[in-house]
């Protein structure tokens, strides 16, 4: 396989820069501009918090982002030090002193100073800079693959947050229904009209319709400090969460539409910027097996005649043994194992994508039949056997099993809506567009 790259080539003063890696620096910057103004806009909207602020306060606040950012400096100071040239070296010889004879003092000594400067060879400097630029990208890329994951994580979080505050309402309704109940029912069975097992088929149904509530209160309180979680801090009880869980109104993208967008992902485009890294290393080992030329230029004194001469000299190491061949070989190794890392990459992101489209699609298509069928149907049977009821053509089992029915229909089809929203979100974040309606992610969530 041949090791090449493309890569420009800098001046004597500083780095050049790529529109790609400019393009890198200045994502990383918005990022954090972005994050930063909707923490502060959904600050300044008191007590309520959104997905776009949810997701922004993660970003803003995640541990793994802020040394991704730390990490991405330190490269950039790097790649600046390896674009400067090696100091010239100051050097002070004293020969002929302190010896015998005529040489016993330092009357026939010889005094010389000097400066010596290496004169790397066969591009060094350029290659370490290529190399300095290309950690910088590899961290530019692993910032937004990490950046991709908190979105996709707070994302759900935050549907699971309004699936628990949906299933609550629900369960507020039916215990309202159940306790509207029970004052007809005792009104029937004083007046002889029902046994007195009704009643208490009533009181039963209305204690578990409680006992229900509770539980999904803790789950809905769970649920948000699980979301606050993404940027440890803590949802009081005045904090309100704002969003809608969007039934979806169409069948989703094909999966080959989606597929071909996957190779945009950041994790893929990190390993683009690793095998671009490795030719750099690899052409950086290649720069060490030609040797670098060390010149000197030096003014002598002689003690004993008072005499000042110029002296020069110069040398070169001779690479007889020593030609950096093993380093260059394993350097050569690492670039075709970033290829297969790669490809061990593109399966995993492959399959995830797969996974998640399976689930949307069942959750999605589940989702509409629920709320174009059965709980439309079920509503109907709830009003009509309440009427029927006090009519006296139906049994309170059947009143309070109908209304149960309908909770739970209405229950099932929240908690399908909210996995066909997270499995959405997820598609959304693997492959840059949501299948759904076609909507692109956002430019700082990219």
């Amino acid at each position: 396989m041949p090791l090449t790259r493309s890569s420009c080539r800098s001046s004597d003063r500083v780095p050049c820069r790529s529109s790609g890696r400019a393009a890198s620096v200045y994502m990383l910057g918005l990022a954090i501009c972005v994050s930063g103004y909707l923490v502060a806009s959904s600050q300044a909207v008191a007590d309520v918090l959104t997905l776009d602020g949810a997701i922004a306060k993660a970003i803003a606040f995640d541990p793994r982002l802020k040394s991704e950012l730390v990490e991405g400096a330190a490269r950039n100071a790097e790649t600046y030090q390896s674009s400067l040239s090696p100091n010239p070296e100051l050097s002070v010889d004293l020969e002929n002193f302190l010896g015998s004879g005529d040489l016993s003092g330092f009357g026939g000594s010889e005094l010389t100073l000097g400066i010596d400067q290496k004169f790397e060879l066969g591009g060094k400097r350029s290659a370490r800079i290529a190399k300095g630029q290309a950690a910088e990208d590899l961290s530019s890329a692993e910032f937004r693959a990490l950046r991709r994951a908190v979105i996709a994580r707070v994302a759900a979080d935050f549907y699971e947050v309004l699936g628990a505050m949906r299933k609550v309402r629900l369960r507020l309704a039916q215990r309202k229904q159940f306790q509207e109940l029970l004052g007809p029912l005792r009104e029937r069975v004083e007046a002889g009209g029902s046994p007195e097992a009704d009643l208490t088929r009533g009181q039963i149904a209305a204690e578990q319709a409680n006992v229900v509530l509770e539980s999904a209160q803790l789950e809905t309180e769970a649920a948000r400090q699980k979301l606050a979680a993404n940027w440890s801090g803590y949802l009081s009880s005045a904090m309100h969460i704002r969003g809608r869980l969007k039934r979806p109104i169409r069948e989703a993208m094909p999966l080959s539409a989606v597929l071909g967008r996957l190779k945009s992902h950041p994790e893929l485009l990190k390993f683009d910027a690793l095998r671009d890294h490795r030719l750099a290393e690899y052409d950086v080992q290649k720069t060490l097996a030609v040797p670098d030329l060390t010149l000197g230029l030096g003014v002598r004194r002689l003690a004993e005649t008072d005499d000042v001469a110029v002296v020069a000299k110069g040398s070169i190491p001779l690479p007889i043994r020593d030609r950096n061949e093993g380093n260059i070989l394993a350097a050569a190794e690492r670039v075709g194992k970033a290829e297969f890392e790669r490809e061990v990459v593109w399966q995993k992101l492959k399959r995830q994508l797969i996974s998640a489209y399976g689930a949307l699609h069942r959750s999605c298509h589940e989702t509409r039949r629920y709320t174009n069928n059965i709980v439309p149907k079920a509503r109907s049977t709830v009003t009509s056997i309440k009427k029927g009821y006090f009519r006296g053509r139906f049994k309170v089992v059947d009143l309070l099993d109908a209304i149960s029915v309908l909770t739970e229909a209405e229950s099932r089809q929240t908690d399908t809506l909210v996995i066909c929203r997270i499995a959405a979100t997820r598609i959304k974040t693997l492959t840059g567009i949501d299948p759904l309606n076609g909507q692109r992610l956002a430019k700082f969530a990219r």
